[in-house]
């Protein structure tokens, strides 16, 4: 029978091994991330060589206004690579001027949509782009685009959520998009609300019954607004259900550091996936490291009750890059 002495001697031991192991499997963790990220550090290297980018000059300007001190500006970008790599995306302009950075190739680039002002004021941007040149060296051209303030009495709900979404596109911080739409909807419905009194108080006038009833009858013309479908749109609230189309199923990853809606929306808008079709899912994969390009990749797929479908794998800042399968139906 074996000692007390023999014993702890024994389980001494074991443990003197395991501390060992341990101890180089550490070792051989730290000495093999090392690698992986200098090769990773390589290799990005690499590929930014072989895709050279230059810096391109944007100014957004109009009276009153300036991106970095009223809010940012968003860009839409369209174009070809000299390699022959189709660029589909959006910038954001929070400086004057700003320095978007584009490969050599061929570009249109425009307004996104209309700009909100840090106090709400809505600025109106032309609808046509400007086609740019840029080459592999020597001076890029630069470009500018002027805004206009648009007018009070043709501001909408809609025109200050498609101002918010460019945003969002664009990259945008979603607590300073937010804010910028808030200001908006104030300065803006804050108006279309004022109007109201004065349209009833005209019928009022020509109503000879006593002051309480014309009370009575405004809140019956309000009710049936309440009880309507969720689909409308009230005049002077915010659109709601156009807001996000899709629905994530059971299984989506969710998007870690970005706004998953507006990520999802910038994808359907790559992918030519509608807005306007109910009964559309999204899936999102976990982010997966691509040796070829050095770059985080995810893929996106999404699916519509009509046996249509889209995917592709994508970067979480410009969406579908590569395995691009636009929105087609799968039946044969």
């Amino acid at each position: 029978m074996a000692s007390d002495d023999g014993i702890a001697r024994s389980a001494g031991e074991r443990r003197w091994v395991a501390t060992v192991i341990l101890a180089v499997l550490a070792v051989l963790v730290a000495v093999l991330g090392g690698a992986y990220a200098a090769w990773r550090l390589s290799a990005r290297a690499v590929y930014e060589a072989a895709h050279p980018e230059r810096a391109v000059s944007v100014s957004v300007t109009a009276a009153g206004y300036s991106p970095s001190e009223e809010g940012p500006a968003a860009l839409r970008v369209e174009g070809t690579t000299a390699d022959g790599r189709q660029v589909s995306g959006y910038a954001l302009v929070e400086l004057d001027p700003c320095s978007l950075m584009l490969e050599p190739g061929s570009y249109a680039i425009g307004v996104a949509g209309s700009v909100i002002g840090s106090d709400g004021t809505l600025y109106r941007a032309s609808a046509d782009s400007l086609k740019i040149e840029v080459p592999d060296s020597g001076a890029t051209t630069p470009i500018g685009f002027e805004l206009a303030v648009a007018d009070p009495g043709g501001v909408t709900a809609t025109d200050v959520y498609e101002a918010y979404d460019a945003l969002l596109r664009a990259g945008a911080e979603g607590e300073t998009s937010r804010e910028l739409r808030a200001a908006a909807d104030d300065r803006y419905q804050t108006a279309e609300k004022n109007e109201e009194p004065e349209a009833q108080e005209v019928g009022d006038r020509g109503d000879q019954s006593q002051e309480v009833e014309p009370q009575d009858t405004r809140q019956q013309v309000v009710e049936p607004q309440e009880t309507q479908s969720q689909d409308a749109e009230p005049r002077g609230t915010q659109p709601q259900a156009p807001a996000f189309p899709f629905t994530p199923t059971a299984d989506s990853v969710p998007l870690q550091g970005a706004d998953e809606q507006a990520f999802v929306l910038k994808c359907a808008q790559a992918l030519g996936v509608p807005t306007d079709q109910p009964g559309i899912t999204y899936q999102l994969t976990e982010q997966y490291y691509w040796e070829g390009g050095a770059l985080d990749l995810l893929t996106i797929v999404f699916r519509g009750p009509d046996g249509y479908q889209a995917s592709g794998e994508c970067t979480v800042e410009d969406g579908p890059i590569k395995g691009v399968a636009g929105w087609s139906s799968t039946e044969l």
